[in-house]
């Protein structure tokens, strides 16, 4: 790099002339409203210069098969004859080394959301970033989907220490970004390494924190307030859910009844009848991220596993513990009791022993 060469910012939007160098390592750069930002060297990319990145741009004409124009065929061809180049368009044919750090390669991997107008919540659109905070290059495919279908949103690779601009969303692109799967490997170039595991990462995205202010904070990532969605920290996937490379359709198929960490079915058995607390709380670690409708399918979900799993077993009495609350629960299981379980009878449980929001089923 030199005086006078025009660069691209790397992992930001812009760049501009090179006026200086102010120190080892620093570039500095002009942008187009003549402002001068000091930037690592690593960060920028030469996309103008008399020697470096710029292929010579092909004549119109195109020449017979097997015939290679020479330097004085070239000299006859006017300036005006040849084609437009968008500097912009032209791929990168250098890209810096990754300085690596003490300590660089725990994984710490981010997908960070970032509002371009902080105090415009309501209207503002959202930069989309995967940030690598380690000494590992990240090859990735970042997918959107839920049952068990999906389709590629990015494709691409990261480098290390660095982060990568994925998209800019609105608030309407938000329910495309609610369920995420990544799949991805790191790398280390020119250099031997111990390999990490090949791995696929399911994202929930909280789609109402986008209309919070306190959701987006502060980070050592951006100079902007921004919500950080761990994907790795601490060299561990951050979310429950991972799949190894040979468990990848496996994994796809059962994706919805895994996302969360489920414990075991809430039962106990008592005077010959089961017990069975549907209870969110009891049945899931973690309710975030999980919409009213998410719940509420999970909770008939057990409701029906347990029907099936005792369906021959006549004469069986189950209690099902689904609380007062406002009854939407309650409801769904009497609906599921009129028409999947119609042979079944049910009536309320004892209130002495189970209070309100307890229904007795036997088989039939």
């Amino acid at each position: 790099m030199k005086v006078g060469d025009k660069v691209r910012f790397l992992n930001e939007v812009g760049g501009g002339e090179i006026v200086g160098f102010p120190e080892k390592g620093i570039v500095l750069v002009q942008d187009a409203d003549g402002f001068e930002i000091p930037v690592m060297e690593r960060e920028v990319v030469v996309i103008e210069t008399n020697h470096l990145n710029i292929p010579k741009p092909a004549t119109t004409a195109k020449p017979a098969s097997g015939v290679i124009p020479n330097r004085a065929a070239m000299a006859d061809v006017a300036d005006e004859d040849l084609p437009e180049v968008d500097l912009a368009d032209l791929p990168l044919a250098y890209r810096p080394k990754t300085i690596e750090r003490k300590g660089g390669d725990e994984l710490n991997l981010f997908l960070a959301f970032v509002p371009q107008r902080i105090k415009e919540l309501s209207t503002t659109r959202f930069d989309v970033y995967l940030v690598n905070d380690t000494n590992f290059h990240y090859r990735f495919a970042l997918l959107s989907g839920e049952d068990g279908m999906y389709e590629l949103l990015v494709e691409d690779v990261v480098g290390g220490n660095a982060k990568l601009h994925l998209a800019e969303i609105s608030l309407a692109d938000l329910p495309r970004w609610k369920r995420l799967l990544i799949q991805g490997y790191l790398y280390k170039e020119d250099k031997s390494f111990a390999p990490k595991p090949a791995e696929s990462i399911a994202l929930r995205v909280d789609v109402t924190k986008f209309y919070k202010l306190h959701t987006f904070r502060p980070s050592e990532f951006f100079t902007a307030p921004a919500l950080l969605l761990d994907i790795y920290r601490n060299d561990r996937p951050a979310h429950p859910m991972v799949f190894k490379a040979e468990d990848i359709e496996q994994g796809l198929q059962h994706q919805e009844q895994t996302a969360h960490v489920v414990r075991q079915p809430a039962r106990k058995e008592e005077n010959g009848i089961l017990i069975v607390d549907l209870h969110a709380t009891e049945l899931l670690e973690t309710t975030a991220g999980l919409s009213p409708k998410e719940i509420l399918d999970f909770q008939v979900r057990t409701f029906r596993e347990t029907m099936n799993e005792l369906r021959r077993e006549k004469g069986r009495k189950i209690v099902f513990i689904h609380g007062k609350g406002n009854g939407v629960l309650r409801n769904a299981v009497e609906q599921d009791l009129r028409h999947r379980y119609r042979s079944c009878t049910y009536q309320d449980a004892s209130f002495q022993e189970y209070g309100y929001g307890a229904t007795l089923v036997t088989i039939r």
